[in-house]
């Protein structure tokens, strides 16, 4: 499948370290945003849901799924910043996807700023 338009920006928002992925002047399809004193990293979509929900991640070595929360308009799941699927995420060749019911899937690229938030919670 092909890459998802749009590029990763890395910002220290609100005393996070976090990356989005989002096309140029868009909302972010995706952020990926580290708790450091909690040392967890969550997965942030836009989308809303009245209960958990599931969420795959396929990486070239793998994948697994994981369940969202609703949080707003978003969709969150939290992972502990020691958890392998994300290395699995931040050295998958190329690309991982990222798919949630009722969501497009997400093909997205590696990138060194997902590499520096999850070091960041480390």
């Amino acid at each position: 499948m092909p890459i998802t338009p749009g590029v990763w920006s890395w910002a220290d928002a609100s005393g996070r370290s976090t990356a989005s992925f989002a096309a140029r002047g868009a909302a972010p399809l995706l952020a990926m945003s580290c708790d450091a004193l909690a040392r967890q990293v969550s997965l942030i979509r836009p989308g809303t849901a009245t209960a958990a929900v599931p969420v795959a991640i396929a990486t070239t070595d793998g994948g697994r799924t994981i369940n969202a929360v609703p949080s707003g308009q978003n969709l969150v799941a939290v992972l502990a910043s020691t958890d392998r699927l994300l290395d699995s995420i931040a050295f998958s060749r190329g690309r991982f996807a990222v798919d949630l019911p009722g969501l497009a899937t997400l093909y997205l690229p590696s990138s060194p700023e997902l590499s520096r938030i999850i070091e960041d919670c480390r």
